[in-house]
C-alpha cells in the first residue's frame, strides 16, 4: 500500500474477489483519504477452472442461512463470473454478491441479481441471458477433469475446442498420461480428439 497526498493506491494479490473489495473499503474508512487506486489482483497459488468456479459459487450460495432458498444461475468465463436470480430484498441482492465474491480464483463479478420492484427488475425480466459457448463450456469440462485427475492435474496441457473437437497440446510425461488425456477429453463430450500432445521424458527429473 501506498499513499500520497490522500490518495491510497493497494497492489499485491489476494486470493478472492471479496478480499479485494473490503481491502478498498477499509481504506477509503480511514481519516485523510479521499480516494483509493485499487490494484490487488485476484490470484490463486494453483489454475482453478471455471466450471470448478462455478460450482463452488452455487454451492456457496446453497449452504448460505440468507440466500439459501433462492434460485441463482452462474456463468463463469476466464475467471469472470455472471450471477442472476431474484430475491425479495436489496440485502439479499448484497449478500449473494457477497457469497459469490468469497470463493476463491474469480477476478471479477456481474451481480445481476434483481428485487422485485426495484427500478432494475423490468430490464431484468425482458433481457437476453447469456448462453454459454458449447465448445467453451466443452474444454472447461476437460480442464476441469485434468485438474482433478492425480496423473494430469500438473502438466502442461493446453486444450482449445472448436466446433466439438478438442485439440490437445503441450507435454505429458509419459505415453499413458497422452493416452489418458485423449481418453478424458472424449469422456468429458467431445466428438473428436487431435491429441497432439509431446512426451516430456525430463518432465520430474
Amino acid at each position: 500500500m501506498a499513499v500520497r497526498n490522500g490518495v491510497v493506491t493497494l497492489s499485491g494479490a489476494v486470493s478472492n474477489l471479496r478480499a479485494k473489495q473490503e481491502a478498498e473499503r477499509d481504506a477509503r474508512q480511514i481519516v485523510g483519504v479521499w480516494d483509493v487506486h485499487n490494484l490487488l489482483k485476484v490470484r490463486t497459488n494453483r489454475f482453478i477452472p471455471d466450471l470448478h468456479i462455478g460450482q463452488t459459487i452455487r454451492e456457496a450460495l446453497a449452504r448460505d442461512p440468507y440466500v439459501g432458498l433462492c434460485d441463482f444461475s452462474v456463468y463463469v468465463r476466464n475467471g469472470k463470473a455472471q450471477l442472476y436470480g431474484q430475491v425479495s430484498s436489496h440485502f439479499e441482492q448484497m449478500q449473494a454478491g457477497n457469497v459469490a465474491a468469497s470463493v476463491n480464483g474469480m477476478a471479477e463479478l456481474d451481480n445481476w441479481v434483481s428485487v422485485p420492484g426495484s427500478p432494475d427488475f423490468e430490464a431484468y425480466q425482458t433481457s437476453a441471458r447469456p448462453r454459454p459457448n458449447p465448445d467453451f463450456a466443452l474444454a472447461a469440462r476437460i480442464r476441469n477433469r485434468y485438474f482433478w485427475s492425480a496423473s494430469l492435474h500438473n502438466q502442461n496441457i493446453e486444450v482449445l475446442v472448436e466446433k466439438g473437437r478438442a485439440i490437445l497440446t503441450g507435454t505429458v510425461a509419459t505415453w499413458l498420461d497422452r493416452d489418458t488425456a485423449g481418453y478424458d477429453a472424449y469422456d468429458a463430450g467431445a466428438r473428436f480428439v487431435d491429441n497432439d500432445l509431446l512426451i516430456d521424458f525430463d518432465h520430474g527429473l
